[in-house]
């Protein structure tokens, strides 16, 4: 975003449009060609400001194995918008961490 000449931020006139379908159809691309392998979608820092939950839920309706975050809160917010899939945190679990 820039500044304005009062030190105000000017609004951003950037945006992300992301197609779902091109995500599954890149999970299922990977999957194919690739069969004996596991997939890990890594759906940190809201997929990298796509929407953890709509990007993880696609790639694993594609064939994605499992899911990778940074922080417990990211994982939590996965299983409470019910996906089964496995997390993996990519941090040191401490226990009070835990939520």
């Amino acid at each position: 975003m820039g500044s304005t000449s009062a030190g105000v931020r000017a609004p951003s006139r950037t945006w992300a449009e992301v197609d779902l379908g091109a995500v599954r159809h890149n999970v299922g691309t990977l999957k194919r060609k690739a069969p004996n392998s596991r997939l890990m979608a890594v759906v940190k820092a809201d997929a990298y400001g796509h929407g953890s939950v709509e990007v993880a839920r696609a790639c694993i309706e594609a064939g994605a194995d499992s899911l990778a975050v940074v922080t417990v809160e990211e994982g939590a917010e996965l299983r409470r918008a019910g996906l089964e899939a496995q997390i993996l945190v990519f941090t040191d679990l401490l226990p009070d961490r835990l939520p």
